[in-house]
């Protein structure tokens, strides 16, 4: 052990005189390290050495500042002093070791004078005050024995200090292994264990129960509620998928049913069932409609909307379909006809013709919903059969006739001049014409018996005399014929669409979600809707309408939507004591669409692309939360939505 004196001289500067010396104290040091930690770590009285003062250990007054990395050896190894320093060495150069000063040593460093000098009391490590403090783990001061590449200062004094152990761990991890000790379950596989079953099991020196390097989770729910509250809703996974939940959750923990727990919790989850999307197939079977008796006596009709206006200011299509013949008439009317008006358009062109049809398919138009055409048709002994809510599919004879009769008005604008409705009614003639696939003959064929004369159909010119039981044989026929065929097709398109279908059935009283879509919004990541909610509800189901339809209960909020439903837009609620469903209602609109708007500007950057600065705002959405507001383009929101940058 070195004399005090040659201590208290070189205190404040490692190798300041005498590198022999340092090394000696360096040394020393080291080898009192280990006994000063352990000494701290049980928590036993001060330890007391042969050739020693007595060592405290009390509250180091100082803060202590963690840094990153490996701080001590961040610069090069000098040559010359066996240290890490940046620059040009100290003492190669002759400046002072302590301020860097040339003309003195670190005996006359004036940093050094008028330093107290009370070290006849114990010894005490501490860092050097104008150099780096750190601090280190358990790990890191089994390790930490090159005291001089440390370039930490000894001093011996009554000033206290400890060397502290800081272990981070996470306050769920710790609630696991208090509650172990409690736990029944896993008391059975401790009994199993002794005995040499359940080799999978471990017990680690602290009591803690392993499943290989999982930890066993313990049968408590609350417990087990909360660490799939926060593998699941926690800011670090948002909502996985119970397969990924699960297997995230198998990598560092075990129970028994694990599985099962994580695919109930999932199922569970309202802010899953709201926004996640179905990966299957689609709800609901085909369920054709019923095959027409006679010609005209079952029709289907609906518009075609969004056609240039032409001279005569005609920018609507009026599409009827005989559902039996297949024979059509496309009427050119205007978007703004009265109700009315459309009543004596029918009447003109469709009962005039064919008589008054006994049932008409149609969707829930306003036009077709209206007081006064219920009453004609009521007058007239025709019923309505409308469509579900917003399930096209059900009026699938027009749809397909706007497809084929759209694709022929195309070809029309390209081959010749002039407008759209100069042309109808050749298009409804190659319409009626034409062979038809579902009923194997032409519209014209079933309806008179015989296609009309064409160019390209032309029948020898004379008198034919059909006798009146032949013609009625003939048409019998033919209505036979276009029946059976019907059947045929719909037959086909059922087997080819169930394939891809899945059959999805409720029970009246049961509550079910009800799936919205966004629209007329600004452009969102340059989608309309993107983090928009695709099912609102939970609502209950009244009836059951039909084999693919319910009618649900809903609130006074919804009153102008119609409360029939196809399967494919209901999806099963599955109830939670602690859910609560909140969602502004009176913005659902009558197409169950509802529109974004923005609510108010919280942050402003410009953003560099290509060399051009561009103005960017951080736009909050109304109904959603602040960590859901998007940046977007200060040009296209001030054009949209000027009135958030009136203040």
């Amino acid at each position: 052990m070195p004399p005090r004196r040659q201590v208290r001289r070189n205190a404040g500067g490692a190798g300041a005189a005498d590198a022999e010396l340092v090394a000696r104290i360096n040394q020393t040091f080291n080898n009192l390290l280990p006994t000063i930690i352990e000494s701290v770590r049980n928590q036993a009285k001060p330890w007391k050495g042969k050739n020693q003062n007595q060592v405290q250990t009390k509250q180091y007054k100082q803060p202590v500042q963690a840094q990153p990395g490996n701080q001590i050896a961040q610069h090069p190894l000098c040559n010359h002093c066996n240290k890490h320093h940046p620059g040009v060495c100290r003492r190669l150069t002759g400046a002072c070791l302590r301020c860097g000063e040339m003309g003195h040593m670190v005996r006359q460093c004036p940093k050094m004078k008028n330093k107290p000098n009370d070290n006849a009391n114990g010894a005490n490590v501490k860092p050097n005050t104008g150099g780096r403090v750190f601090a280190l783990t358990a790990g890191d001061a089994a390790n930490a024995t090159d005291l001089d590449k440390m370039e930490v200062g000894l001093q011996f004094g009554q000033s206290d200090g400890y060397l502290a152990r800081l272990k981070i761990e996470s306050d769920l991890i710790t609630r696991i292994k208090e509650a172990q000790q409690h736990d029944v379950e896993l008391w059975v596989i401790l009994q199993n264990l002794e005995v040499g079953k359940q080799s999978e099991f471990r017990v680690d020196e602290q009591g803690v129960v392993w499943c290989g390097k999982r930890l066993c989770v313990p049968n408590d729910a609350n417990l087990r509620e909360s660490l799939l509250s926060e593998a699941h809703s926690s800011p670090f996974s948002i909502h996985p998928g119970s397969t990924k939940m699960y297997r995230d959750l198998r990598q560092n923990f075990w129970w028994s049913g694990m599985k099962e727990d994580v695919a109930k919790y999932v199922a569970h989850c309202l802010t899953c069932q709201q926004v996640k999307i179905e990966h299957q197939r689609a709800s609901g079977m085909l369920q054709p409609l019923d095959i027409p008796v006679w010609k005209w006596d079952d029709v289907s009709m609906d518009f075609v909307t969004g056609l240039p206006k032409t001279f005569k200011k005609n920018d609507v299509i009026w599409v009827v379909v005989d559902r039996l013949t297949k024979s059509a008439h496309f009427l050119p009317i205007q978007q703004g006809f009265s109700v009315s008006r459309l009543a004596d358009i029918f009447t003109q062109n469709i009962i005039r013709l064919h008589g008054t049809p006994s049932s008409i398919v149609s969707d829930r138009d306003p036009r077709f919903t209206s007081h006064f055409w219920k009453g004609l048709q009521k007058a007239y002994g025709t019923k309505l059969r409308f469509s579900t809510a917003f399930h096209p599919q059900t009026d699938g004879q027009s749809e397909r006739t706007i497809q084929t009769l759209a694709d022929m008005l195309r070809a029309c604008a390209l081959e010749w001049s002039g407008n759209w409705d100069e042309y109808l009614c050749l298009v409804e003639f190659a319409y009626n014409n034409s062979w038809q696939a579902s009923i194997d003959m032409a519209p014209f064929e079933l309806l008179y018996g015989w296609k009309c004369r064409a160019p390209i159909c032309w029948n020898e010119v004379g008198e034919k005399v059909v006798e009146g039981p032949e013609l009625v044989r003939i048409t019998n026929e033919k209505v036979a014929i276009a029946r059976e065929k019907l059947k045929e097709a719909q037959t086909r398109k059922k087997s080819y669409a169930d394939q891809h279908r899945r059959d999805l059935e409720f029970k009246v009283g049961e509550h079910v979600f009800l799936k919205v879509s966004p629209c007329r919004g600004v452009r969102r990541f340059g989608i309309k809707g993107k983090l928009s909610p695709r099912f609102i509800g939970p609502f209950e189901i009244l009836e059951r309408v039909g084999e693919v339809s319910y009618r649900l209960a809903l609130p006074p909020q919804l009153s102008h939507v119609h409360n029939v439903f196809h399967v494919s837009l209901l999806r099963g609620y599955n109830y939670h004591p602690l859910h609560v469903v909140s969602y502004p209602l009176h913005m659902i609109q009558e197409d169950l669409s509802y529109e974004e708007e923005p609510e108010a500007i919280i942050d402003r950057q410009e953003r560099v692309m290509r060399r051009k600065s561009i103005p960017f705002v951080k736009v909050l959405w109304k109904n959603h939360t602040e960590r859901e507001a998007t940046w977007e383009t200060e040009e296209i929101i001030r054009s949209q939505y000027p009135n958030l940058f009136e203040n």
